[in-house]
């Protein structure tokens, strides 16, 4: 799962590979950073310093630990949509952290770069469903495991599909996964984003249940999940398990080597926490998991005696190590999204912060700022990404970052997520972020009517409604050369209509419509009704919505159609016309349409949730296909 493969960098720690009698000189890219056959850099780094039982008693007299995670990765870590950081790890810290009387103070950096934040002391400790493996376990100390997890791949039993040894073989079917669950990112950031499984092959459920039921129905071929849920399916029937084991999830916290004092309190804390039941209540309230679902923890092994302390050995050449610190934000501060700064919709400004090279790796225009994520898919605000570093930054020196951006044109609060990326490719550091929120524009007065022509009658039954309502156009036009029906904004030349008509349409904003009618004697005139759009904040949010080919297409053609929906949702909905494609759709996915008679196709989308409907549609015509000749 992604936990495991989240980095192939998260402590992929080949780094630096030992180099005499099992001591370790230097992190390369970090703890979490890339392999040590990259490129010497343009530093050296030093031989690293060895960390002894001191760790431990400068926090308990500080009384707050840092701790470094990668809050991308939910359930584990997230971003709240109040921007709090939440997730069963953040939980599970905080519980350790009151068990031992000290405060948590948080830190969000790029994931390949939490080892080297151990390393150049930015962080003292550092949690995101990190897995053990041998190779991490040789540049770091982990504590003791606090979560393991298997998976289960579910088809149908009428599916032909076998015995699933590898996860490639996931490549060619159309998967179906829980949002927020594990598997969704371990698809996305190891299938979906190494181009190993199509975008439109991954299916994101609100609920798994309607993943099973839509398995049954033959719409998907697979859903990865728990193996515990998932042998409950088969019980249920109709579906049986072809795939477990693979991915594998052993997580665990990661101290800086030498620190065993310090990993011994956390172990406490943890054994603590799991014997009087938080670890259990965590692990239901995040992962949806009850006390049958969890596996068991491997047994702590018995604490080593210290080997005695090797000669230091001399300094070798290797890849610096790279490390960057938030510092302030120049301007627009938004106060940790408590008043962000307000922009007009599409409106210009740049966004400047101040960083510092933490690490010994020096800057130059090899390396670069770029975004990483944010709360909607305009996040972005149009800031180029990659960004180059514009001057020399030496280790120790401050950067200052401009990023000129726009703000989108949706009335929301935005919050857009950037680090920076080595001359390697690989991310580091720690996160920083820019917010901002865009107002609802005010309404703008109705348009004028032109003066009614004889022979042109265009109206609708209402022109107020809510976010999710539609609303239906009609429209009687005769002795005239070509009608057309759009969208102000839209060509009109693809969309012309008959003389007399009607639509339904569904506009998710204030919308203005014309009809263009081109008479015989050569004048144009265009007749405009605005449809006033009242938004319902807690309605589902469409933010992604696209059918494929537009406008047009002929018989033996399909259209594609995509979506994705965000927010609180009961029940989605494909429509073709009247002809209901997909119903109890998931969240995010993809469906073919091919008609096979000719006509105009209204492919609509209903999105509703306890806060109301949310509806968009699209219109292709399909004509029929040339004869030979």
């Amino acid at each position: 799962m992604q936990g495991s493969k989240r980095l192939p960098a998260l402590l992929a720690m080949s780094a630096l590979v030992l180099l005499t009698v099992a001591m370790v000189l230097a992190l390369p890219g970090g703890a979490y950073g890339e392999s040590s056959d990259a490129p010497q850099a343009q530093a050296t780094a030093p031989a690293r310093t060895p960390f002894v039982e001191d760790d431990w008693a400068r926090i308990k007299d500080a009384g707050t630990m840092i701790v470094g995670t990668s809050a991308d990765y939910p359930p584990f870590e997230y971003y709240t949509a109040d921007f709090k950081l939440d997730g069963f790890d953040v939980a599970l810290m905080e519980a350790i952290g009151k068990e031992l009387g000290i405060k948590i103070e948080w830190k969000d950096f790029a994931f390949e770069g939490l080892g080297d934040a151990l390393t150049l002391n930015q962080v003292d400790a550092v949690i995101a469903a990190a897995s053990v493996t041998p190779e991490r376990d040789a540049v770091v100390d982990f504590t003791n495991i606090y979560f393991v997890g298997e998976d289960a791949a579910l088809a149908s039993t009428s599916a032909p599909i076998g015995n699933l040894k590898q996860a490639a073989a996931l490549s060619s079917l159309r998967v179906g996964v829980q949002t927020g669950s594990v598997y969704e990112y371990w698809l996305i950031n190891d299938f979906v984003a190494t181009d190993k499984l199509p975008e439109e092959h991954l299916m994101v459920y609100a609920d798994i249940q309607q993943g099973v039921r839509d398995l049954k129905r033959g719409l998907i071929d697979l859903v990865v999940m728990d193996a515990k849920p998932a042998e409950a399916f088969v019980k249920q029937g109709g579906v049986k398990i072809v795939g477990t084991g693979l991915t594998s999830q052993e997580y665990a916290i990661a101290v800086r080597e030498g620190s065993s004092q310090f990993r011994s309190e956390i172990n406490r804390a943890l054994v603590k926490l799991q014997n009087n039941g938080t670890v259990a209540k965590l692990l239901e309230e995040y992962l949806d998991l009850g006390k049958a679902d969890v596996i068991p923890l491997p047994t702590p092994a018995p604490t080593a005696t210290p080997a005695p302390a090797l000669p230091t050995p001399v300094p070798t050449p290797s890849r610096c190590t790279d490390g960057a610190a938030y510092v302030s934000d120049l301007n627009y501060d938004d106060n940790n999204m408590k008043n962000p700064p307000v922009f007009q919709p599409g409106q210009p400004f740049t966004k400047r912060w101040r960083i510092k090279n933490t690490g010994t790796c020096t800057w130059d225009a090899t390396y670069s700022v770029n975004y990483v994520n944010g709360n909607t898919p305009y996040s972005q605000m149009a800031g180029k990404s990659p960004t180059k570093v514009g001057q020399i930054v030496k280790p120790g020196a401050t950067y200052d970052v401009s990023i000129n951006m726009v703000a989108p044109t949706e009335p929301y609060t935005y919050q857009g997520f950037w680090q920076m990326k080595n001359d390697l490719g690989q991310p580091f550091g720690e996160r920083f972020y820019v917010g901002i929120k865009v107002p609802a524009p005010p309404t703008p007065p109705p348009p004028p009517q032109p003066t009614a022509s004889p022979g042109v009658d265009f109206r609708v039954d209402r022109t107020n409604i809510k976010q999710g309502e539609c609303v239906n156009f009609s429209w009687s036009v005769s002795n005239v050369n070509a009608v057309y029906f759009y969208q102000q904004g839209q060509p009109y030349e693809s969309n012309g209509v008959a003389g007399q008509g009607s639509r339904t349409e569904c506009p998710p904003t204030t919308t203005t419509y014309e009809l263009r009618i081109h008479h015989k004697d050569g004048r144009v005139e265009i007749r405009q009704i605005r449809i006033d759009v009242q938004p319902v904040a807690t309605a589902p949010n469409i933010v992604y919505w696209q059918v494929v080919p537009k406008d047009e297409a002929q018989i033996g053609q399909c259209a594609d159609i995509r979506w994705e929906v965000q927010g609180a949702v009961d029940d989605i909905g494909i429509w073709a016309n009247s002809e209901l494609l997909w119903g109890g759709a998931p969240l995010r996915g993809s469906v073919q349409n091919c008609p096979v008679n000719p006509g105009e196709r209204a492919y609509v989308i209903k999105a509703r949730g306890p806060g109301g409907e949310t509806t968009r549609q699209e219109h292709v015509t399909f004509y029929p296909a040339p004869q030979p000749r």
